[in-house]
C-alpha cells in the first residue's frame, strides 16, 4: 500500500506511480523481470476511504471461518467500492 496524505492531480498520480515502479524494480529483479515481460502491470494509484484495508482484512478473515487460514492479500487488483 502506498498511502498519500493528500489528494493529488491525475498527473501527480501518474508521476509517483511511475516512480514507485522504478524504485520498486531497483530493489526486487523479480518485479523487475515481471514488468520487462510485461506479466506485471505498471502500478496505479486508486483513492480509498480511511480504513478501507482493515475492513477488507476483517471481512475476509471473517469468510475464511478460522485466522490460522487467513492470509493477508498483498496485490490488489480490483478495489471494492
Amino acid at each position: 500500500v502506498l498511502a498519500l496524505e493528500e489528494s493529488v492531480s491525475g498527473e501527480r498520480q501518474d508521476f509517483i506511480a511511475e516512480s514507485f515502479d522504478k524504485i520498486l524494480c531497483r530493489l526486487n529483479i523479480e518485479y523487475e523481470s515481471k514488468r520487462s515481460s510485461n506479466r506485471l502491470a505498471c502500478p496505479r494509484i486508486e483513492r480509498v476511504e480511511n480504513g478501507y484495508f482493515r475492513r477488507d482484512d476483517l471481512n475476509r478473515l471473517a469468510s475464511t471461518g478460522r485466522s490460522e487460514q487467513y492470509k493477508r492479500k498483498f496485490l490488489i487488483t480490483t478495489i471494492k467500492k
